[in-house]
């Protein structure tokens, strides 16, 4: 089993492995499984999970990883997973994904982005109000941002407040599911 995984070995691992932790948060006391990356392992690898309570990411890797809850330090050049957590209950995160969603839109945030480019933060701007439009729902826009810069596919149940399924295109092993935050306007 691998505890460290080299950016320079394994790019798109590292990156999945990123992706997954952007929607954990650092400490939470109360629902100590926000705080930790949830691992199991699958035929092929390692499927790494993680949720903030309000989105929940999912990627699998082929690396092999011990199963169990693990607070992951990443740095620009490795990713490590030292020893599993103890004492830690994950939920089961099947449970919030979307079973029969259908197709809403297809939207490309290779160009998006908040901060100190106006273009960028432009573009996001307008990506976020056609998502909000197609789906029917308000998210956090911050949860867009955390999204790898690619383009992406939204599917949703019919109905309000329903989570929102996220694919990226040509990538079968990562997506996220993001819960709207009320009534579109």
């Amino acid at each position: 089993m691998i505890n460290e995984i080299k950016r320079t070995e394994k790019q798109d691992e590292y990156d999945s492995i990123a992706f997954v932790c952007k929607a954990r948060l650092k400490e939470n006391k109360k629902k100590s499984y926000t705080a930790v990356v949830h691992v199991e392992q699958t035929m092929t690898g390692s499927r790494l999970v993680a949720t903030d309570g309000k989105r929940l990411h999912v990627a699998e890797i082929k690396t092999r990883i011990k199963n169990g809850n693990y607070k992951p330090v990443i740095t620009k050049y490795a990713v490590s997973f030292g020893k599993p957590v103890t004492g830690v209950f994950y939920p089961n995160w099947n449970s919030v994904i979307p079973e029969n969603p259908r197709k809403r839109l297809t939207i490309d945030f290779e160009k998006t982005g908040l901060g100190k480019d106006r273009m960028l933060t432009a573009f996001l701007s307008k990506a976020y109000s056609v998502f909000v439009k197609k789906t029917g729902e308000v998210v956090n826009l911050g949860h867009l941002e955390d999204l790898p810069k690619t383009t992406w596919t939204a599917y949703k149940e019919p109905g309000k407040y329903k989570p929102i399924l996220l694919k990226p295109e040509g990538e079968e092993n990562k997506y996220a599911v993001i819960m709207p935050l009320g009534k579109a306007a």
